[in-house]
């Protein structure tokens, strides 16, 4: 009987399970696919370490892919504007994206840009008129103006 190496066939090959939990239903196009969304999604990342690590993409063809990284880096660090500038380039390249929307308007929201705030969210409203939430905070932002 063969002695077992301790390493089962799919570990060998690649297929371990966090790799497989990772790429579950998602296909593997391009180098960033693979190797970028398991440093973002873990929780032992700061985020400076985000910026720090996706900052160098900004200089490749694939640039875009990172901007909404970027944009909620940054925000979450309170960069605010910076935030704004990294968002404005995803829905420039993108288009509308009620996600970034939203977060456009909170940036702007903690600016105290209120009616930049307003813009972002009622354009966000029109894509998707359920987001009873933020009609409600659209409502009393206008009731304050």
């Amino acid at each position: 009987m063969a002695k077992s190496s301790g390493t089962t066939k799919a570990a060998r090959y690649g297929k371990s399970l966090s790799t497989r939990s990772i790429h579950a239903g998602e296909p593997r196009r391009k180098y960033a696919d693979s190797l970028i969304p398991p440093i973002f999604q873990t929780s032992t990342y700061t985020y400076k370490n985000v910026k720090d690590i996706a900052q160098p993409f900004l200089d490749r063809p694939e640039k875009h892919m990172f901007y909404a990284i970027l944009g909620q880096t940054s925000q979450k660090l309170s960069e605010w504007a910076e935030a704004i500038i990294y968002y404005k380039s995803y829905l420039a390249y993108y288009g509308t994206h009620i996600q970034i929307l939203n977060s456009v308007g909170e940036c702007y929201n903690q600016l105290g840009n209120k009616q930049e705030a307003l813009n972002a969210w009622e354009r966000s409203l029109e894509l998707d008129p359920k987001q009873e939430q933020l009609r409600k905070l659209v409502e009393n932002l206008k009731e304050k103006k």
